[in-house]
């Protein structure tokens, strides 16, 4: 994959996460919209939610020095020294422990930056405060998503990957079909907007059960 496709994947899927919040926003609310009216609005904090999502990458580095020192550490036959495998695991714990603590409160503030005239900073302070309390609940409702949409991909992509293998040994016109990279983007669509919409509403419940912080009202 080219750097311009991992940009024009990022702006896409930027694009999905913020139409999809928008849509259900207004829906909750009883707003009657279409999807011409939420293409145009809901790309207003765009460059907002592009900030949270630097910040999310930021806070991302102590795992990426665990990969990086776990590489280095195998090819150097560093584990194995039970001692020093020990002290390596202890560093991969709190590091991390350390990116899951900071990922916590800034995944709630890709979804509260989605609020009208909220700025960045100011999400992830109101994020950060609304999920005093329910870090841990937040944090388990996360890995239950990833689980969930892991599950998807192999029970739907599964089957397709098999059926597409014994066409291919059929027919030689088949094979040529992207039918397997079709269905890979479809589906991950598909998980991108239920993604969004299970944090939007995660995000609904943490800030109704919390006295402290308020939404923005839609106008």
């Amino acid at each position: 994959i080219s750097e311009v496709q991992r940009v024009f994947a990022i702006i896409l899927f930027l694009i999905i996460w913020l139409v999809a919040i928008y849509i259900l926003r207004h829906r909750l609310a009883g707003h009657r919209l279409n999807l011409r009216d939420s293409l145009y609005n809901a790309l207003t904090p765009l460059i907002s939610t592009f900030c949270v999502l630097i910040m999310v990458v930021i806070q991302c580095i102590p795992v990426m020095l665990v990969l990086i020192t776990y590489s280095a550490a195998v090819a150097t036959e560093f584990l194995d020294t039970p001692f020093y495998a020990l002290v390596y695991f202890i560093f991969a714990a709190v590091m991390s422990t350390l990116s899951i603590y900071w990922l916590s409160g800034s995944l709630l503030a890709l979804v509260a930056v989605t609020a009208p005239g909220l700025y960045p900073m100011t999400a992830i302070y109101i994020a950060n405060d609304l999920i005093i309390g329910h870090r841990i609940k937040f944090i388990i409702r996360v890995f239950y998503l990833l689980f969930v949409t892991a599950l998807l991909f192999i029970v739907v992509m599964l089957p397709i990957i098999l059926i597409d293998l014994w066409a291919s040994h059929l027919n030689d016109w088949f094979a040529n079909l992207p039918v397997v990279p079709f269905f890979i983007l479809c589906l991950t669509a598909f998980s991108f907007v239920y993604i969004s919409a299970y944090l939007y509403l995660l995000y609904r419940q943490i800030l109704s059960s919390t006295n402290s912080v308020s939404e923005q009202e839609i106008k």
